[in-house]
């Protein structure tokens, strides 16, 4: 394989007016603009995606509005109890494929960052004292992003607050709990 020069080459680039406007907005210079776009695209895997095949590492991605996957989770019968199974199997994802354990403390963060940077589901963040902050979330329905946090988390959770640009939850629990059935009692009286 061919060894990649460390310097610098020049390259006119040759722009409509358009495209530097494009570029004038982003309030970066033409060199910072193309860095970033390019270590997006690469981040991304954008130069693999083909006419309708968009990937990303080892997960195809399907661009949707935000209402489609809202209007699916509610018209789940139990949307808890599926975000809890789903939640429970991208933890498993992320450990066989990442080596990521979201339920390890010390792994949390990363797991945050790589949903908002890679995925759109929101920007995460834990802050004390116990609390898991969404800002823009892509799913509203509470009950299913619950559900899909305490399964990828392995976390008891409580709701404390609830709009549609941001979601918080309360950790009832700090230790790594073991996913256990809720009776249809408790999880109603939530």
């Amino acid at each position: 394989m061919a060894q990649l020069s460390k310097r610098r080459t020049k390259s006119t680039v040759f722009l409509s007016p358009k495209h530097r406007e494009i570029i004038n907005n982003s309030k970066k210079t033409v060199q910072r603009f193309f860095e970033d776009l390019i270590d997006f695209c690469s981040d991304h895997d954008v130069f693999s995606w083909k006419d309708g095949q968009f990937f990303f590492r080892h997960a195809r991605i399907v661009i949707v509005r935000s209402d489609f996957p809202n209007n699916l989770c509610d018209a789940l019968p139990e949307p808890y109890d599926t975000g809890r199974k789903l939640g429970e199997r991208t933890r498993h994802a992320y450990a066989a494929v990442w080596n990521l354990d979201p339920s390890k403390p010390d792994y949390r963060e990363s797991y945050y960052n790589s949903i908002a940077r890679n995925f759109g589901w929101g920007i995460l963040s834990e802050r004390p004292p116990n609390k898991i902050f969404i800002q823009a979330p892509c799913i509203q329905n509470e009950p299913f992003y619950r559900g899909l946090l305490e399964g990828i988390l392995s976390l008891k959770l409580r709701t404390i607050h609830q709009s549609s640009d941001q979601i918080i939850f309360e950790i009832l629990n700090k230790e790594k709990t073991e996913s256990s059935p809720i009776s249809q009692a408790a999880r109603s009286a939530r």
